[in-house]
């Protein structure tokens, strides 16, 4: 077991005793609920493709809900409990927030049907499994590439995501673990930015006035990498040499002008999770679970740090079209 599953086990032994059950649709196809965060992030529209993906493979039919956006938690609770009246066969739920999520799942585990949560995990309730990145090594991985390029001297920094969220403690719990490590590493700010363009920016202006020396940053993710660079660019021309930008994306649509950003040389590195994964194991496993077969507490849908050595293949893949997965 990683140190990552150490940290998530507290949250997940609370809500991933479901005990799996005869398939009650065997005359027809089964239908899930996909419920994301939502319709218009890109990082979603690619979870999306997978849970099709997976419902193609499968043969089951995929019911696609989402708010409108991640901060309408109402309308999400709202949905799932609609869900519940249709009598669903399954549920794959991206809760837009753990603690508030966590009564509409306990709805439905009172009304005996099965639930996996994919992306941010929930606080109370029972789950099929949580599919999701291992957001500890995500940090660890980060601080690992900056003490590469950097000899494992230096400043860095991060713009970080609100710690009330989940994965945003993981990252920069995972981040910190990492600098443990090297003691020629000095981490000089984290003020928040991700995931909007213009607080990253503006984050990132402000850590760089205040240290100009900074030799580091690690951006937590989403269109807030791309904008801390264009903000680092401002300061320092070299970037690459004179200051080392690495981002956490994904491996999909919603990452390719991250990937771009890399092969340019703009971006040092990403450190990518796989939306498509998480869509396609969250439907999956609710399949699985309604043919008898269990699922872990935690499936780990993966990790990869994207380089200029290797982020053109990655950059084909999502071109071609190729299951990311």
């Amino acid at each position: 077991m990683t140190r990552s599953l150490v940290i998530l086990l507290p949250l997940l032994l609370l809500c991933s005793c479901a005990v799996p059950g005869p398939d009650p649709a065997a005359d027809g196809r089964l239908r899930i609920a996909f419920i994301s965060k939502s319709y218009t992030d890109p990082f979603w529209l690619d979870a999306i493709d997978g849970a099709r993906r997976a419902a193609g493979d499968l043969g089951v039919e995929l019911l696609l809900h989402a708010a409108k956006d991640e901060t309408h938690v109402v309308e999400q609770v709202q949905i799932v409990e609609n869900m519940i009246q249709l009598q669903v066969d399954g549920i794959v739920l991206a809760p837009v927030d753990s603690n508030a999520l966590a009564p509409a799942v306990s709805k439905v585990n009172q009304a005996g049907i099965p639930i996996t949560v994919i992306d941010t995990g929930i606080s109370q309730g029972d789950i099929v499994t949580f599919a999701a990145t291992d957001n500890v090594l995500c940090g660890t991985m980060a601080a690992d590439r900056l003490a590469d390029r950097l000899g494992a001297r230096g400043k860095v920094g991060v713009i970080a995501c609100p710690p009330s969220i989940l994965p945003c403690r993981e990252i920069m719990n995972g981040f910190v673990e990492g600098l443990g490590k090297y003691p020629g590493l000095e981490m000089v700010g984290s003020p928040l930015g991700v995931p909007f363009c213009d607080q990253s920016f503006n984050a990132t202006t402000d850590l760089l006035t205040a240290h100009p020396d900074l030799d580091g940053l690690y951006v937590f993710g989403g269109p807030a990498v791309l904008c801390a660079a264009q903000a680092a660019g401002a300061f320092i021309s070299n970037l690459g040499g004179d200051l080392m930008v690495l981002g956490r994306g994904s491996i999909g649509k919603a990452g390719l002008g991250d990937l771009e950003a890399v092969k340019r040389g703009e971006l040092d590195s990403m450190v990518a999770q796989f939306p498509a994964k998480m869509g396609y194991s969250g439907v999956d496993s609710v399949v699985k679970f309604r043919r008898g077969i269990e699922s872990p507490p935690f499936t780990d849908t993966g990790v990869v740090l994207v380089t200029k050595e290797n982020v053109d293949e990655f950059i084909r893949q999502i071109e071609s079209g190729e299951p990311l997965l």
